[in-house]
């Protein structure tokens, strides 16, 4: 009798994480997901979904934004620093970026630099038709306006690494690495404007109509240093730069100073 119990409880654990996993599968192909949007990905009832939901927030895998109730998938505290700088960022930025893009009425994004490339760290692009990509969806430095705002604004000895990381690199994006006033000219505009844009026709070699897309960044400081680039992205068809930033840069700047404020204060609560 009791064998018979035993199996049924490793049975039923096992079918306890399959489902777990199915939700974990299903913020990874899209995350911002609301209970319904998962209750029509995976077929769980709601109230299973929900039990499951809590468990892997409790245990850091997921994370439930409070703006929106959207679920996302979660830095695990506690596996590096690098990835609990990812967490503290998402958890700064969590509510402006949301306003930020209500505002500007186009996607937001909040990126760092990450081993030669700048990774989505949070976004605003889920359910809208443009550019969809996940969390930690990775970018070349020289050709994305996170990466030239990044490169811009970091200190100088960590500038020289990433653009010596960059020569060694055999992506077409990183060619550039090996012209130093190409480098120069790059980091003179950024701290010049205080904002970058993407280069011309950049994803529109990866996406159809891609090209006609553009995006511009700011850096967001916190203890004295730049820690994440925030940026928007929108169709050139419907706004040139140039007035997009007119519209927008106060408010981005203003939201980008904000979430460094706020990032400053976790980081000393984090330290203390």
């Amino acid at each position: 009798m009791s064998t018979q119990r035993t199996q049924r409880s490793d049975s039923s654990s096992l079918q306890g994480l399959s489902r777990a996993l199915d939700v974990l599968r299903a913020l990874e192909r899209r995350s911002g997901l609301t209970l319904a949007d998962l209750h029509r990905a995976t077929h769980l009832p709601k109230p299973t979904l929900l039990r499951i939901l809590h468990t892997l927030a409790g245990e850091g895998f997921v994370r439930r934004r409070t703006a929106d109730g959207t679920w996302w998938l979660a830095w695990r505290p506690g596996q590096s620093r690098l990835a609990r700088q990812k967490e503290l960022i998402a958890e700064a930025g969590s509510g402006e970026l949301d306003a930020l893009t209500a505002l500007a009425g186009w996607p937001s994004d909040l990126s760092l630099y990450n081993r030669g490339m700048m990774e989505l760290v949070e976004t605003t692009r889920d359910g809208v038709p443009l550019e969809q990509v996940p969390l930690g969806h990775r970018v070349p430095v020289l050709a994305s306006a996170v990466g030239r705002c990044w490169l811009g604004h970091c200190p100088e000895e960590e500038r020289a690494a990433i653009v010596d990381m960059l020569r060694r690199s055999t992506s077409p994006y990183d060619r550039l690495a090996h012209k130093p006033e190409v480098i120069a000219d790059i980091v003179a505009t950024a701290r010049r404007q205080g904002y970058a844009f993407r280069i011309r026709g950049y994803q529109g070699l990866l996406r159809p109509h891609a090209g006609r897309r553009t995006a511009m960044a700011v850096p967001i400081v916190a203890r004295a240093r730049i820690r994440a680039c925030l940026n928007i992205v929108w169709d050139a068809r419907y706004l040139a730069e140039t007035d997009f930033v007119v519209a927008h840069l106060a408010m981005m700047q203003q939201a980008a100073a904000r979430i460094g404020q706020r990032l400053d204060r976790l980081m000393a609560e984090e330290e203390g």
